[in-house]
């Protein structure tokens, strides 16, 4: 297994949140335009689009929480049911 670099680790959580943050606002437009063109809402709209956005960006925090978990996972060698390994000092 190679060792990631910090460079790799830093490119990787750049396009989680990146990724996360263009779904989130696509699917928020989506549904703005969805709630005020097919339903004709106003004001019930923000609410709708809000409650979308939130759900969606709580989806992309899950994905960015796995993908720390996974860099934790490669940066230790940790597996499930094993103990983390002894830090020595460099």
């Amino acid at each position: 297994m190679a060792a990631a670099t910090p460079w790799t680790i830093i490119g990787s959580l750049f396009l989680t949140f990146l990724v996360g943050a263009i779904v989130t606002a696509i699917a928020t437009l989506l549904v703005l335009a969805l709630a005020r063109g097919v339903l004709g809402a106003q004001e019930a709209a923000a609410v709708i689009t809000w409650t979308a956005g939130i759900l969606v960006s709580y989806g992309a925090a899950g994905l960015a929480a796995t993908v720390q978990a996974v860099i934790f996972r490669r940066l230790l060698g940790w597996r499930e049911g094993e103990p983390l390994p002894a830090l020595v000092p460099s």
